[in-house]
């Protein structure tokens, strides 16, 4: 099922809970400036929030996986533990996040700056966790060659 030049499914999957997070947040600025107009949008932001928590659990478990079964070398091991508790955090944040997002399009229907602007801005936090995660995720592969196989 996977390809051939895939050691794992870890990065096939990893790419869409950042990609999530980035356009959950775009969605989430343009919501805040146009809320009046189109209130379907905070909706959207909340969805797009809650996909990428999903998302960002898929990656971590396959990830975990992956550390199972890829050589690494000693020298990575220090970037693979940090990359886990920051990949876990972020599973963590959004995963509660995005549980306060739809709690809060439950019962506050209707657009609020006083309450959707801190909420959007908390949202950023996820942004922040993301590049900690993939900062760590990238040295991995591109530091110590790990998942990646020789060209012949």
């Amino acid at each position: 099922m996977l390809p051939d030049w895939s050691p794992n499914v870890h990065p096939l999957i990893v790419h869409f809970p950042i990609a999530l997070f980035v356009v959950a947040a775009l969605v989430d600025g343009v919501a805040l400036t146009l809320r009046q107009r189109y209130a379907w949008m905070r909706a959207s932001a909340t969805g797009l929030y809650a996909l990428a928590a999903l998302g960002a659990a898929a990656a971590f478990l396959t990830g975990r996986d992956a550390s199972d079964h890829v050589a690494l070398p000693i020298a990575a091991v220090a970037t693979l533990g940090a990359h886990a508790d920051w990949a876990l955090y972020l599973v963590w944040f959004a995963s509660l996040y995005a549980a306060a997002r739809l709690v809060t399009l439950w019962r506050v229907p209707t657009p609020s700056l006083r309450i959707d602007g801190p909420l959007a801005a908390v949202g950023l936090v996820s942004l922040l966790l993301v590049v900690q995660t993939a900062e760590r995720g990238g040295e991995l592969v591109y530091r110590h060659g790990v998942g990646v196989a020789a060209v012949p």
